[in-house]
């Protein structure tokens, strides 16, 4: 192991200590949970900027003590600050549940996950068919996995949006060994072919 290595493993290691920290206060203390919360967002956005392309999500299952859906709940804190100190005049006495309602009703969320190429060839799905989806998956559940490829979103950009919207864990699943532009096209091609009846992609 190299010296930038050795230096990276223990700024990770570092980062973590305080995330969990900042993790652990926010949710013992209501009133100033959301500057903890904020804190560890902070922490987080760095901590992923220093992981090597893709082992970010496997570095946060090993040493984030929240959930996945937590730590992205924290990051969008810490990026839309401003958004909240633009909605009330007292925002570090919210609680983290109304700072995450007044972001989600302030349009859709970051996905905060890397897009594969592949992936923006196509529209993102919108609109009253993205609606349509998203009230199939709050009532049945979802369906089709999102694909992840090399780290990164191969499919299922609206699924994995709508998912964040409801709360909702996603479905995913990791594909190697195929032609990303292949895969992505023959995805889209068949949601082109699915019927009124059945929602594209839930």
């Amino acid at each position: 192991m190299t010296a930038q290595s050795n230096y990276q493993t223990t700024a990770l290691t570092t980062l973590a200590v305080e995330i969990n920290e900042h993790h652990r206060q926010a949710e013992a203390s209501a009133k100033t949970a959301l500057e903890h919360a904020r804190a560890a967002g902070d922490l987080l956005l760095q901590a992923k900027g220093k992981c090597q392309h893709g082992t970010w999500g496997e570095w946060l299952v090993q040493n984030f003590q929240g959930s996945t859906r937590t730590a992205q709940r924290y990051m969008g804190f810490s990026k839309r600050w401003p958004e909240l100190e633009a909605k009330t005049t007292r925002v570090a006495d919210l609680p983290i549940r109304e700072a995450a309602r007044l972001l989600a009703d302030s349009g859709p969320i970051d996905l905060d996950v890397e897009i594969h190429p592949a992936a923006n060839m196509f529209p993102e799905f919108d609109g009253d068919g993205y609606e349509a989806m998203k009230a199939d998956i709050a009532k049945y559940g979802q369906k089709v996995p999102i694909t992840f490829y090399c780290g990164q979103l191969l499919d299922g950009r609206a699924r994995l949006r709508a998912c964040r919207e409801l709360g909702i864990q996603p479905l995913t699943r990791n594909v190697d060994g195929i032609d990303p532009v292949a895969y992505s096209v023959a995805m889209n091609l068949h949601r082109t072919h699915q019927t009124a009846n059945e929602p594209i992609g839930s």
